[in-house]
């Protein structure tokens, strides 16, 4: 599978048959990806990602930021796997770290 944007801008992917990415290449530049029996992800270009008993993302490597991430991105979730916060320090493009509080329904208030 591949995608063309813009001038000199393309991506494309290798999937098993089931649908995990094996590999993705960036303009030029491959990533490779390992994933578990369930299909989750848990390596993306020789790094880990970690995750919690429920399955949700608590870090996120470098490797899978923005350019210019320093750190691993670090993720919490409530009770219910929603996102309850983020932490960003190294990319000042929004607040260093962002919280959520969800209403009593679920929805996010804050």
């Amino acid at each position: 599978m591949a995608c063309t944007w813009g001038a000199n801008k393309n991506q494309s992917w290798n999937l098993t048959s089931v649908g995990d990415w094996t590999s993705v290449t960036t303009n030029g530049i491959a990533q490779n990806r390992t994933h578990g029996p369930t299909h989750e992800l848990l390596t993306a270009g020789g790094s880990s990602v970690t995750t919690d008993v429920k399955g949700n993302i608590t870090s996120l490597p470098t490797t899978l930021r923005p350019a210019g991430a320093t750190t691993a991105l670090l993720l919490t979730w409530d009770f219910d796997n929603q996102l309850a916060s983020a932490d960003i320090n190294t990319i000042r493009l929004i607040r260093p770290n962002t919280s959520f509080i969800r209403g009593c329904c679920g929805s996010r208030i804050q």
